[in-house]
């Protein structure tokens, strides 16, 4: 029988428990509009910079969690099919331009 490769439980929990408490301070910069302004940053631009870098940064994770112990993106359910990731980014970006 074949073994399958594991992913150690402190990779598992640092996806599952640290990257959404780094997204949740990230959100909490809502509540600081005024800092932005303080330095002369433009708030809506650096704010929605900042979620698109740490959203690339959470992939690269993921990416780099999976590799390690020798699995791809296909192990946990996604195939680099183009049209099916052309349907998932448009899905996604119908459903975020509806809210």
């Amino acid at each position: 029988m074949e073994e399958k490769n594991r992913i150690p439980l402190w990779k598992i929990l640092t996806i599952l428990i640290v990257v959404p408490a780094i997204s949740f301070l990230v959100s909490l910069l809502l509540v600081q509009k005024d800092q932005f302004a303080r330095i002369g940053l433009d708030f809506f631009t650096s704010f929605w910079t900042l979620v698109a870098f740490w959203y690339l940064i959470q992939i690269w994770i993921t990416i780099k969690v999976l590799k390690s112990s020798n699995l791809s993106l296909k192990e946990i359910g996604y195939t680099f099919n183009y049209q099916k990731t052309l349907w998932l980014v448009a899905g996604y970006l119908i459903f975020a331009f509806s809210l």
